[in-house]
């Protein structure tokens, strides 16, 4: 039986079949096409505040988030096969969001749990604090976390209703974060001035929020400047300026790729956050689950044992 890996763009990723995850993909099919089967998740990623980009669990029921979440839940429910999920920036937090019904006893896909071979994201904006890379040697821990989230206005696992308690530590997310990616390294610490900043922005654009909220948030970030000091302010809008404008990092000029490590998970840019790496994200992906699917291509599909987790009320 083959093995199905589902891909999920970036924002501003008009054609499912490009990104970092469609090439983990298609190296997969073209290295070993008897094992590997892809689904390019053709959801049309927007940046529509409160619509497209996902901030809980669950979505309003419009928007690019909640379509993707639907085309893969159709495919994965009819779907025999072992599978990996693999996301990118916008992309990453679907994958995400559908790691969390896999992972809830109460979630529409949990059935599919013991199926679920990996998650490989790269650059999630929800990237725990600390977590990354499990199966490689020599790691340099990124700094901070992604950027959607702090002690204040907190969208990362294990921070709001809705989103699991806690993170999984046993491997089965493995999150690919460059050195200084602002979207999943945000250089601002997780209790600082800078990354409450940064987060009530991201929060306010991720929805989730009420008037009152909003209020809350437009003073919180009004006062942001008068508090910080001078380097931190230029911090602040270093960090925006990096983040915000990814999708023309990603998909922009050549030069707009080298000012952001956002946008440098393929060849020709090495991984940043292994000492002594010459091979790019993508590359070490790619390697990573050729292994994971050779343990696995053999033989009937069986259920893989796996925790449960449920969310929290």
């Amino acid at each position: 039986m083959p093995i199905t890996i589902y891909t999920l763009a970036g924002t501003g990723g008009k054609d499912a079949t490009t990104g970092y995850s469609a090439e983990v993909a298609r190296r997969l099919v073209a290295a070993d096409p008897a094992t590997w089967e892809w689904f390019p998740v053709d959801y049309k990623p927007g940046f529509v505040p409160r619509r497209d980009i996902p901030y809980m669990s669950t979505n309003p029921g419009v928007g690019s988030a909640t379509r993707a979440v639907a085309l893969v839940t159709e495919h994965v429910l009819s779907n025999p096969n072992y599978f990996v999920l693999s996301g990118c920036s916008q992309g990453a937090w679907i994958s995400e969001m559908l790691y969390e019904e896999l992972r809830n006893p109460a979630g529409t896909l949990h059935s599919k749990y013991p199926y679920l071979l990996n998650v490989v994201d790269f650059g999630s904006p929800r990237r725990p604090n600390g977590h990354t890379l499990t199966f490689a040697d020599n790691l340099i821990d990124p700094a901070g976390q992604g950027a959607c989230g702090n002690a204040r206005y907190r969208t990362t696992f294990g921070s709001v209703p809705g989103i699991m308690a806690d993170p999984p530590s046993y491997g089965e997310i493995q999150w690919f974060c460059n050195q200084n990616d602002p979207a999943s390294a945000c250089a601002a610490g997780p209790d600082s001035d800078v990354a409450d900043g940064l987060a009530a922005i991201l929060r306010w654009f991720m929805g989730g929020a009420d008037i009152s909220s909003d209020i809350s948030l437009i003073t919180h970030l009004l006062r942001i400047p008068v508090g910080v000091p001078r380097n931190g302010t230029a911090d602040l809008i270093g960090v925006i300026k990096q983040w915000w404008p990814f999708v023309g990092g990603a998909i922009g000029s050549p030069d707009a790729k080298d000012r952001n490590p956002h946008a440098q998970y393929d060849d020709p840019y090495p991984y940043t956050s292994i000492a002594g790496n010459t091979k790019s994200g993508v590359a070490l992906a790619t390697e990573y689950l050729l292994s994971r699917g050779a343990r696995y291509a053999t033989g009937p599909v069986t259920p893989i044992s796996k925790h449960a987790h449920p969310r929290p009320n």
